[in-house]
C-alpha cells in the first residue's frame, strides 16, 4: 500500500513541522503494520527528518529504499540513529534492549540515543529499559491504531491520524522527541502510567481479542450457514485475523491484568446465564440495561 492511498481526510490534514526531529536520523525495526506505517508517515519529512529501517525479512529492503536507508542489523541502526524505535512483538522488545545498550556506549557524537517501543504492553517494557537509563533514554508508546491485517503491505501513513499515541517514559525521562515524532506522523500524545495503561489494556484490547478468538473458533454456530452471519458477529470476530503469536504475546506480557480482566468477564457471563433460566425476560432486561447504563456513563460525563 503506498502513501497515496491513505484515507481522504488524512490528505488534508496539516502535518506538524519537524523542529527537534531536524536534522536527526530515526531508524524503524520491524517493517510490520505499525513499524512500516511509522516509516512511510515519517518520510515525508525527508530530508529534515533521515529516516533508516531494519526488518529481520531482508526481502523488505527493496520496498523500503524510496522511504529511507536499509540498515543491516540492530548494530548499524544504532550507530546511524538518534532515535530508534522498535516496532516488534512484545516478548522481543526486552530482550533487545540489552543489545542496544551493548552497542550505545561505543556510539560517538555528541547526542544521546534515544530509544521507543510501539507495544501493547508498557509496565514489563518500561521497567526493563529504566536499567539503562546511564546509557539510552526511553520512552514507551503504544499507538492505538492499526487493524487486524499486519505485514508491511497493510501499512499505511495514514494510520495514525488523528489517532491516540500513548506516552510513558522511563524513569522520568524527557519525552519532547517523542511527542514531537507523535505529531509529525498525525498522532495526538496522551501521557499515561504504565500500569494504569496496562490494566486498561487487558480490559479494551486483550478481552476483546480472547471473545473474538473464542467466539470464532468455539462456538458450535461458528461452522453454520454464513447468511446467518450478521454484522454484529462480523463485529465481534473482526480481529480473528489476527496473527496468533502476536496476540499471545501481548496477553502473556500484561498475563496478571489480562486473568482479572477475563475473571470479571467470565462472572459477567455466568451472571446472564442466570437470568436466561428464568421464566421472564424482566431480569435479563434488567441486567442489560444497567451494563448499557454504565457504559454510557462516561460518554454523559464527557
Amino acid at each position: 500500500m503506498s502513501d497515496t492511498t491513505a484515507r481522504p481526510s488524512a490528505n488534508r490534514h496539516r502535518l506538524a513541522t519537524p523542529r527537534l526531529l531536524r536534522g536527526r536520523a530515526v531508524g524503524i525495526v520491524g517493517l510490520g503494520l505499525i513499524g512500516g506505517s511509522l516509516l512511510r508517515a515519517l518520510s515525508r519529512h525527508r530530508p529534515a527528518v533521515v529516516m533508516h529501517g531494519y526488518d529481520c525479512r531482508p526481502t523488505l529492503s527493496v520496498a523500503m529504499r524510496r522511504y529511507g536507508s536499509w540498515c543491516q542489523g540492530l548494530d548499524d541502526i544504532v550507530d546511524r540513529c538518534d532515535v530508534v524505535v522498535l516496532a516488534v512483538p512484545a516478548n522481543e522488545i526486552t530482550r533487545l534492549l540489552p543489545v542496544i545498550a551493548a552497542r550505545a556506549v561505543r556510539r560517538s557524537g555528541p547526542r544521546r540515543l534515544l530509544v521507543c517501543d510501539t507495544g501493547t504492553v508498557k509496565t514489563s517494557v518500561v521497567g526493563a529499559a529504566a536499567r539503562w537509563r546511564a546509557v539510552f533514554d526511553f520512552v514507551g508508546l503504544h499507538p492505538l491504531a492499526g487493524g487486524e491485517r499486519g505485514g508491511w503491505e497493510a501499512s499505511d501513513a495514514g494510520i495514525f491520524r488523528g489517532r491516540p499515541f500513548v506516552v510513558c517514559p522511563a524513569a522520568s525521562r524527557p519525552d519532547a522527541l517523542a511527542r514531537e515524532l507523535i505529531r509529525l506522523v498525525g498522532g495526538v500524545p496522551l501521557s499515561m502510567d504504565p500500569r494504569t495503561h496496562d490494566r486498561i489494556v487487558a480490559d479494551t484490547i486483550g478481552v476483546p481479542h480472547v471473545l473474538a478468538f473464542a467466539a470464532a473458533g468455539l462456538l458450535p454456530s461458528a461452522g453454520g450457514p454464513t447468511s446467518l452471519r450478521g454484522g454484529s458477529w462480523q463485529s465481534l470476530t473482526r480481529v480473528v485475523s489476527s496473527d496468533p503469536a502476536m496476540v499471545a504475546g501481548f496477553l502473556h506480557a500484561n498475563a496478571k491484568n489480562q486473568v482479572r480482566a477475563l475473571t470479571r468477564i467470565r462472572k459477567a457471563l455466568a451472571q446472564a446465564e442466570r437470568t436466561l433460566r428464568c421464566p421472564s425476560q424482566r431480569q435479563t432486561q434488567n441486567l442489560l440495561t444497567k451494563w448499557q447504563t454504565r457504559a454510557e456513563a462516561p460518554r454523559r460525563r464527557g
